[in-house]
């Protein structure tokens, strides 16, 4: 649904001839913001799956190891 709104403000932005240039930095920056913002919380969710399965992978097996001791 975002990627469709990009798309859309980014084709009214060249679209439109008239729009002064303070509306069309607005709506970049706007876009720009949002694309940001998804790749930033992509990269969170990609870092804690990665934290999460060593955590995983070291904790096991220290388990089993004082475990069988």
């Amino acid at each position: 649904m975002t990627v469709c709104w990009e798309q859309r403000v980014r084709a009214a932005l060249l679209a439109q001839h008239r729009v002064p240039l303070q509306g069309r930095v607005f709506a970049g920056a706007l876009v720009a913001r949002t694309r940001l913002a998804r790749r930033i919380r992509r990269l969170g969710i990609v870092a804690l799956a990665a934290v999460t399965a060593v955590v995983v992978l070291v904790t096991i097996p220290a388990v089993a190891a004082l475990v069988t001791c």
